[in-house]
């Protein structure tokens, strides 16, 4: 079996190329007891890989196809087949590097085949069983409840605001882009892996943060869920606060 330790990944939302563009490093260690010569991942059907390399920058042979896959909302996916150009010995450890593009639609939740929409342009990535919007090595039921550690670099358009997985450590506006850093604090299950970029506004405190749409019935609801959730918080801090771990949470309210 081969596991996934890490993912380390730098998302750009429409570029002046393609709507969506991501470099993705990802860690892999070899739990079998031979060497592993060749592997295979899965990505969205849409997006098209560009490059596959090691961890000493060496350019990966790769074969492409389209599959059927059971654990995607489009019961399809892009098989990547890859040749190392050495054995990775049992035990051992490798970070590949994946980069791809392709043609996620702004205005649709996952992509430009998907029937569903949210009338706010925005762009929204749901966990690997829906949209595969990075590799995933996962072709059982056992390697889908995965889980691993995620750092994301997110890449957007200033007008829009990031809402991810994990913790966010930084956000930025730079010439007309919005930069944000976010990065899980223990192993994360893949499937759960969402990511949302839209014109979110954000209410709440430090701890608690609800995101909502700019319209009048998001807003009102947010407001409801800010009060109940900063009254849950107050009582879980006075009655169990040493126990507690001291993280934010998010909460999104999508007007579908």
């Amino acid at each position: 079996m081969n596991v996934v330790l890490e993912y380390e990944l730098e998302a750009r939302l429409l570029t002046a190329s393609y709507p969506f563009e991501c470099d993705a490093w990802v860690t892999l260690k070899n739990e079998q007891s031979k060497s592993l010569e060749k592997f295979t991942f899965y990505i969205h059907p849409e997006l098209e890989i560009t490059a596959i390399t090691d961890s000493k920058d060496n350019v990966l042979p790769f074969e492409t196809e389209l599959v059927i896959y059971p654990y995607s909302y489009t019961c399809t996916a892009r098989k990547i087949e890859i040749i190392l150009l050495q054995p990775l010995p049992s035990k051992k450890q490798e970070r590949i590097k994946f980069c791809y593009q392709g043609w996620f639609n702004r205005s649709q939740i996952r992509s430009r085949s998907d029937y569903m929409h949210i009338d706010v342009e925005g762009a929204y990535l749901r966990g690997f069983g829906y949209s595969l919007w990075f590799p995933v090595l996962a072709a059982s039921d056992a390697d889908y409840n995965m889980s691993a550690k995620f750092k994301l670099s997110l890449d957007i358009p200033r007008n829009w605001r990031p809402l991810a997985f994990g913790n966010l450590l930084s956000e930025s506006v730079k010439e007309e882009r919005n930069y944000s850093q976010w990065e899980t604090v223990k192993p994360l299950r893949l499937s759960m892996t969402q990511l949302s970029a839209a014109p979110w506004k954000v209410i709440g405190t430090d701890q608690l943060k609800i995101y909502h749409l700019p319209s009048g019935d998001s807003e009102k609801a947010a407001k409801i869920y800010a009060d109940i959730g900063i009254e849950l918080v107050r009582f879980f801090d006075r009655h169990y606060g040493a126990g507690l771990p001291k993280q934010t949470f998010y909460f999104a309210e999508m007007d579908i």
